[in-house]
């Protein structure tokens, strides 16, 4: 299962939780569970960005809009000061940080020894970034290792240039999808060196997908993490896509004795990484 397999997991869970980015639906409701939400935005903040979108009649976006226990300004430690859970929720988020070694790091910081990050995330092939290239492990280092969250600016570049218009995975399950689409647009070049200019000296947030994933990129991702001694998480399951949808999901486990202990990390390198050479 997938989703479904989350929510039962979460259900066993004992202690409090953290969503991030609940919007106008949130995965776990408050009264339900021991939940709190975070996102970048406070619920007035969150309301003037979506407002332009025309998502929904204002009236019943602001309703909509969950109230927001922690607004993260710098890092979710600083926000929750000092309260640590024992799960995080996290759906269609990672993609969208600046920098996502930094992003895992600090949720490590605020998670319970033995937590767990409950993660849904969507596959580029089933998506509009059908047609890009998943993020190598080197980009990520690049941006973590240079604090320049302005790198990503090429990859602004690369969304804007390169995505596809549609956003159905049946279109993508079914093959019945073409570059072509794409290439027609003789207007987006110019489009997309505007806004790799505008990420790169104003650091404007664009709001799309900074980092693509596949299924098997995303274990290699975790492999890479652990291999690196950056992200020490155990995988603790994981699940491809399900037909005619575009998300995967997976639960790390926060495991510090795979910093300590060379055997067990090296067991755990080897098992996701055979997961994802057989994905």
């Amino acid at each position: 299962m997938s989703r479904e397999h989350l929510r039962a997991f979460i259900n066993e869970t004992k202690g409090p939780i953290l969503e991030i980015g609940p919007f106008t639906d949130p995965f776990l409701k408050k009264g339900v569970y021991d939940v709190s939400y975070a996102d970048i935005r406070s619920k007035d903040e969150i309301y003037e960005h979506y407002l332009p979108h025309k998502l929904y009649p204002p009236e019943l976006l602001y309703q909509g809009i969950v109230p927001i226990d922690y607004v993260i300004k710098d890092t979710y430690k600083n926000a929750v000061e000092g309260k640590r859970f024992s799960l995080i929720f996290s759906s269609h988020v990672i993609e969208h940080v600046d920098d996502i070694i930094a992003h895992f790091k600090d949720l490590w910081d605020i998670l319970e020894e033995g937590g767990y990050i409950a993660l849904v995330v969507p596959d580029k092939r089933y998506t509009f970034d059908h047609f890009r290239e998943v993020t190598p492990f080197r980009d990520m280092i690049d941006v973590y290792l240079s604090g320049d969250t302005g790198g990503t600016a090429r990859f602004a570049f690369d969304m804007a240039f390169t995505c596809h218009p549609c956003n159905s995975p049946a279109l993508y399950t079914d093959g019945n999808v073409g570059f072509n689409e794409v290439a027609k647009d003789t207007g987006r070049y110019e489009k997309a060196v505007a806004l790799y200019k505008r990420v790169k000296n104003e650091g404007y947030k664009v709001g799309d997908h900074n980092w693509v994933f596949t299924y098997a990129s995303f274990l290699a991702f975790v492999r890479d993490g652990l291999r690196s001694g950056l992200l020490p998480f155990t995988l603790h399951y994981s699940h491809p896509p399900l037909p005619y949808t575009n998300e995967f999901t997976a639960i790390l486990k926060k495991d510090s004795a795979v910093t300590e202990d060379h055997e067990k990390r090296m067991a755990e390198i080897i098992r996701i990484s055979s997961l994802s050479d057989n994905s």
